[in-house]
């Protein structure tokens, strides 16, 4: 197997790899849009108990137990909603630069075989002929004592 047909094999690899990649990403993506619509609606939640809570007790502070239930309560509304978004961020994230690695690597390989097509000048048959140095001359000088 010659290099350009090596590298003509591991093109279209990267071509099957690339296309499956895409795919991936266009799922990863649609996962991240649902995922942020679960997000702002766990944040709506949040937002609706946290405005109750303040209407409810405007003057008062909440006793030790309440205060408890209210602050887990609040980080258990948005904790899954941002854990699920921030995978779903993180895997568009490492696929957008995996795609990104693979069409460089498909563009290097297609600059490499159009490289290998192009034609080459043929080289003279014999080197051109090498310079010849001139002989120096020194001037004598004159006067000097």
């Amino acid at each position: 197997m010659t290099p350009s047909e090596r590298f003509a094999a591991w093109r279209e690899e990267l071509a099957a790899e690339r296309d499956e990649l895409e795919a991936q990403l266009a799922e990863a993506r649609s996962a991240l849009a649902t995922a942020e619509k679960e997000h702002r609606e766990a944040v709506a939640r949040r937002k609706e108990l946290d405005d109750f809570v303040a209407s409810a007790f405007e003057h008062r502070a909440l006793a030790q137990p309440l205060w408890c239930r209210y602050r887990d309560t609040r980080g258990d509304l948005t904790s899954g909603s941002e854990k699920a978004r921030g995978e779903a961020i993180a895997k568009v994230k490492a696929l957008e630069e995996r795609l990104a690695s693979v069409s460089e690597a498909i563009g290097q390989i297609d600059q490499a075989l159009t490289a290998s097509k192009v034609t080459q000048f043929p080289r003279p048959a014999e080197e051109p002929p090498r310079r010849r140095t001139s002989p120096v001359e020194y001037d004598t000088i004159v006067g000097a004592a």
